[in-house]
């Protein structure tokens, strides 16, 4: 019998078209682990690698089929400059890596090479096979590549290794030497990282980023002292691994490390959107911004820019300082500008500089269905600075701040804070009054929900589906350590926002997001209180996860239900899981158990205890004025909810004990004292809306009903707080005070909820 290695090369041979150029690097057992690993040394563009796997077996020395196959790849040398390796194979059931060590270290001191094998990235993507990737240099660098199988793969592998030249973008501005900051801080909500390399590209240690330290979110920021000469910046997601560890002004210690030099690879290949790396490049001679957007679909990618560094650098050209070329901040965030090489634009009516103030433009849109407010800053900052707001280039001034006296910060630094419509755009002006002490400023924007606070929820309008976007959202201090919301090891729910629900029966209500969210990877959690507002006890219920048996959509939604009573006010604590994490999509509330009714107050009574009737035919208790056709007269009640929607509006009006048709009618207010109005009084008569005609049967009549269904709410007009008034006036014929044949109800008084 073959020795295994050599029979899978006889396999190989028969597999693989004979040519000149190309060659098959097959496995040599043992290589279950790093230190025995295959050598395959000169590897190049179309060259294949082979063997057979059956398992995930790791142990050292063993040469069965079912352990792990791990290969050394060393690429062959080329003409110095960019590379984008890969290794692809089209089989299924088995499952390939690039290999690395793990790293620890502390934020402000720095990482610490580990020696442990772990995982740097492992192939996902089967699009248009499945592939691993790394960058290299021509430099003959090296990565340990490792294939696991299954019970199902005893077919032998066999796997293709290709190389694409990348050509770095240039990037058109150069920069005086001395300290320079890469920095993508304010400019995006991706997870970004980058890595700096000389002209010769090679590696610069310690010049890489992850997160910024002191943290500030998931952004990177790289500034270090740079002489004359080319560079070449790596700008991708994290994390994307060489050889040098984490550098003490990175926040993120720990992430994979690779065993050799000369190699880059990015570990994460989500999401497949299209992605937004912008970044700034900041030198002592201005300011750049680099739009940096990624296709769709494009793992592992890193994009690639070649930045110049010379003595005596020309001023930067300052991208924003005009109106028309204002950067979009997205949804918000902290950027870095500058006054340096900018020039006056436009005036604002609270700059004292006015045509010497030296200004900069960035806008700001809220993406939401809702108002929002935007809050807007300049604290930190070394210019002193004013704040305005403008509609459009050339609109109208919304609003304008030179200090912020205090709060959220004092000395220098400007802020507003403006409602925005939904879809709204906005143009936000900063100057530096005519000063010129100072160039760098810090622009900090946030885009929040009134309701971002439990002291300003959001009122919902009864059962229904509501939209949310979380973008922007802050996590709160209340509502973050209830027991019962104890899910995965956290209390908290991020990101929180908070409405109020009035109940409209007495029953069961439920809140659910199950199917209501752009992306399935959302993950919501939810809190109730009772009472409105900031929660003053216990939470009444909380949940996080539907699981995936209950919401198809992916499990992480959440449905809660829990206990309610007519006419109670609930708080809701809506966010998610994570502390960081946008959550956009909508909520839906619904309630099961039996419906209350609105209070309602009676007035215009005809029974004696106000004003006499116009003849002295006064009505029963309770009831209007006496008709011919009843002794006791008519009385009108109500029924169901007054609720100013149309899922919430159940109100009936129903008059009882009239001869003939009656008219419905609704006021905004009453009248000093009753009028006498036929045989009846008239009250309700400040404001009067007709509803609608409804003939009787056997003397009684509702409304809705005849020929105006429509419910109350939309007949009226009514909104929700509002204070409504009530009365029918009805034909009876013969009348009995004259010749005017008709009468009218008593009245009753109605507060609209939502």
């Amino acid at each position: 019998m073959l020795p295994r290695h050599l029979a899978i090369s006889a396999i190989m041979s028969m597999l693989v078209p004979a040519s000149g150029f190309a060659q098959t690097f097959v496995e040599i057992e043992p290589n279950s682990q790093k230190s025995e690993a295959t050598p395959i040394f000169g590897i190049v563009n179309g060259d294949t690698i082979g063997g057979t796997i059956t398992g995930t077996d790791t142990t050292l020395g063993s040469t069965l089929i079912t352990t792990a196959d791990y290969f050394r790849v060393r690429t062959a040398a080329l003409p110095i400059g960019i590379y984008k390796h890969r290794l692809s194979q089209p089989h299924t059931g088995v499952v390939t890596s690039i290999r690395g060590l793990d790293q620890t270290g502390t934020a402000g001191v720095g990482g610490t090479p580990g020696v442990a094998d772990i995982t740097a990235q492992t192939a996902t993507i089967t699009s248009p096979q499945l592939f691993n990737q790394w960058y290299g240099f021509g430099k003959q660098e090296e990565v340990y590549w490792r294939i696991l199988g299954d019970a199902t793969t005893t077919s032998p592998y066999l796997v293709t290794f290709t190389t694409i030249p990348v050509t770095a973008t240039n990037i058109t501005p150069t920069f005086e030497a001395g300290p320079i900051t890469i920095s993508t801080v304010g400019l995006t909500t991706n997870d970004t990282m980058v890595h700096l390399y000389d002209a010769n590209l090679d590696a610069i240690p310690g010049a890489s980023n992850d997160d910024v330290h002191p943290a500030n979110g998931v952004n990177c920021e790289l500034t270090r002292t740079l002489a004359a000469g080319v560079y070449y910046i790596a700008m991708a997601r994290n994390n994307t691994a060489w050889n040098h560890p984490a550098p003490a002004d990175d926040a993120y210690v720990t992430g994979a490390l690779m065993d050799f030099p000369n190699c880059l690879v990015r570990s994460i290949n989500f999401p497949t959107g299209t992605q937004d790396w912008t970044f700034t490049i900041n030198g002592a001679n201005g300011l750049h911004n680099q739009p940096n957007l990624i296709p769709a679909f494009s793992p592992y990618e890193v994009s690639w820019w070649k930045m110049t560094v010379v003595v005596g650098a020309p001023p930067v050209v300052t991208p924003n300082n005009t109106c028309a070329t204002a950067i979009n901040v997205g949804t918000g965030g902290t950027h870095t500008g500058s006054f340096l090489n900018a020039t006056n634009t436009s005036l604002a009516s609270c700059d004292p500089g006015g045509a010497a103030s030296r200004d900069v433009w960035y806008s700001i849109t809220n993406p939401s269905a809702v108002v929002r407010t935007l809050h807007a800053d300049t604290c930190g900052s070394v210019a002193d600075t004013v704040l305005s707001v403008f509609s459009a280039c050339g609109g109208t001034e919304l609003t304008c701040n030179d200090d912020c006296g205090g709060s959220p910060c004092a000395a220098t630094s400007s802020c507003v804070t403006l409602p925005m419509n939904p879809g709204q755009t906005v143009l936000i002006r900063i100057g530096d009054k005519g000063t010129g002490a100072g160039t760098t400023f810090t622009l900090r924007t946030r885009m929040l929900y009134d309701n971002d606070e439990c002291t300003l929820p959001i009122n919902l309008h009864g059962p229904g589906t509501y939209p949310f976007d979380t973008t922007g959202a802050t996590t709160g201090v209340q509502g973050q350590n209830e027991g019962i919301c104890l899910f995965s090891g956290a209390t908290g729910i991020g990101k929180d926002l908070w409405y109020t629900y009035t109940a409209i029966s007495n029953g069961t209500a439920t809140i659910t997001t199950c199917g209501l969210l752009t992306s399935p990877t959302f993950d919501t959690k939810i809190a109730i209180y009772a009472g409105s507002g900031c929660p003053t006890g216990s939470a009444l219920a909380c949940k996080d996860d539907d699981g995936a048996a209950s919401c198809a959509q992916s499990g992480l939604e959440t449905t809660l239900s829990w206990p309610v009573s007519c006419g109670s006010v609930y708080a809701i604590q809506l966010g998610g899981f994570s502390t960081t994490a946008n959550l956009v999509g909508s909520f839906a509330i619904s309630e099961v158990g039996s419906t209350c009714s609105t209070p309602s107050t009676p007035f215009c009574l005809g029974d004696g205890t106000g004003a006499p009737c116009p003849c002295g035919n006064t009505g029963a208790a309770g009831h209007g004025c006496r008709s011919l056709a009843y002794a006791g007269g008519a009385i009108l009640t109500s029924s169901g909810v007054a609720g100013a929607s149309p899922g919430t509006d159940t109100l009936v009006l129903t008059a009882t004990d009239i001869p003939g048709p009656g008219l419905f009618f609704q006021s905004n207010a009453l009248l000093g004292a009753p009028a006498n109005f036929g045989d009846g009084h008239l009250c309700a008569a400040v404001g009067i809306i007709r509803l609608g005609v409804v003939f009787p049967s056997s003397g009684v009549a509702t409304y809705p009903g005849g020929l105006t269904p429509n419910p109350i709410h939309f007949q009226g007009g009514t909104a929700n707080g509002q204070t409504k008034h009530y009365q029918c006036w009805y034909r009876s014929v013969p009348g009995l005070c004259g010749p005017n044949n008709y009468n009218l109800t008593q009245g009753l008084t109605l507060v609209w909820g939502p």
